[in-house]
């Protein structure tokens, strides 16, 4: 009640008719501007400063989180929504649309000599339990109100979080559909289906006592996938692109999915590394470890691969590892890839009874080859 005949009202209306993930700017500066001629309610700031946007221009964007106290501070808020407003003031037709206002933004930011490369994501106020959702080319993400980070990053404060920093939120997103698309294109899928993700904690955890970084569930729809370590979601999309694509009918090994997973999912867990070995948590790998038991420095994809092939050859029991552990599922991925390929990898592992007639051995060999070629990782006897 407290809104009605406020600019807020007319924000509310605007979200519902274009749609809730239209540009917040120009919701906003329409907002205003119609407020204004009814003589109702309008917004108060203060100055605006360009140097805001000089610093930091990913407020360029003028999505959701600009406007938002959680992500930006008084002055770069006041910043974006006097932006707003100008940028709505120089088009010819201020109910021109979207499109129109983001390119006169654009030669806004051209005017004022700041680069800027829009994103193409999608921000929208969720409401009092998601207070943020969030459109990719192939995820809409809603923020739980309880997810208080993931938790590789609770030893580090909340602000290293994407999903609390407006600047790596665009960037981490952005590149998780770049690994999402490789997935996608390496299982030959060309559906539209926008896959739900729901960010917020687990409670739950593994048989072996380790936390639970995310889970697929499986459904006629599709499915969806929830998360409480944002860096496992390839790992848990690839889950979705084998149930998706998979004609099997004859029953599969189920470590079969999972090596599919954790194959697909490395990018996304040298990131993490990463993350935990710039921490300043005790206990954990620094990349000074990591890159003095692997003999050079640790900074790429294949030097993750290279530590997890390191630790696999340490482990008691290789055939074990590979049904057991994340090590161990990752490192035969990499040595079937390897040697047969990456489309007959995924046909084996779909339907592991294909093998002879697909590499002339069964699985159960390749596993035995995989045990004999990780010796030569046992560097350190």
């Amino acid at each position: 009640v407290s809104l009605i005949e406020t600019y807020q009202q007319v924000c509310l209306t605007l979200q519902a008719v274009l749609d809730e993930y239209t540009n917040y700017g120009y919701i906003y500066a329409l907002s205003d501007l119609i407020s204004r001629q009814l003589d109702w309610e309008t917004d108060v700031y203060g100055v605006s400063r360009v140097v805001c946007f000089r610093k930091n221009s990913y407020l360029l964007n003028l999505v959701y989180p600009c406007f938002d106290e959680k992500y930006t501070d008084e002055e770069e808020r006041n910043a974006c929504k006097a932006l707003s407003r100008f940028v709505l003031s120089q088009m010819p037709d201020a109910f021109a649309g979207e499109e129109a206002f983001m390119e006169q933004l654009q030669r806004c930011a051209s005017l004022n000599n700041v680069e800027f490369a829009p994103t193409y994501l999608g921000f929208a106020f969720g409401g009092g339990n998601c207070p943020l959702k969030l459109r990719t080319d192939y995820l809409e993400i809603f923020l739980s109100a309880d997810y208080e980070g993931s938790y590789t990053l609770t030893s580090k404060t909340i602000r290293e979080d994407p999903m609390f920093n407006l600047d790596s939120m665009i960037e981490f997103w952005e590149y998780i559909d770049q690994d999402i698309q490789d997935v996608r294109t390496s299982f030959n899928m060309d559906n539209d289906f926008l896959m739900p993700v729901y960010i917020r904690p687990i409670y739950e955890q593994l048989n072996g006592g380790g936390d639970i970084g995310g889970y697929y569930t499986y459904g006629e729809d599709g499915g969806e996938i929830t998360l409480a370590q944002l860096t496992s979601i390839t790992h848990e999309y690839a889950h979705y692109a084998d149930y998706a694509t998979d004609t099997n009918s004859a029953g599969d090994m189920s470590w079969c999915g999972e090596v599919l997973a954790c194959y697909y999912g490395k990018n996304m867990d040298y990131v993490s590394r990463l993350v935990v070995a710039n921490s300043v948590a005790e206990d954990v790998w620094t990349i000074n470890d990591l890159s003095y038991l692997i003999g050079q420095r640790y900074d790429s994809v294949e030097d993750e691969i290279l530590f997890q092939n390191i630790l696999t050859a340490y482990e008691e029991n290789y055939h074990f590892s590979v049904v057991s552990s994340y090590n161990g599922r990752l490192s035969f991925g990499v040595y079937f890839v390897e040697t047969y390929g990456e489309e007959v990898f995924i046909q084996c592992m779909q339907n592991p009874n294909s093998a002879p007639v697909l590499i002339g051995c069964s699985v159960d060999d390749v596993v035995d080859d995989w045990c004999a070629w990780l010796e030569q990782f046992r560097i350190l006897d």
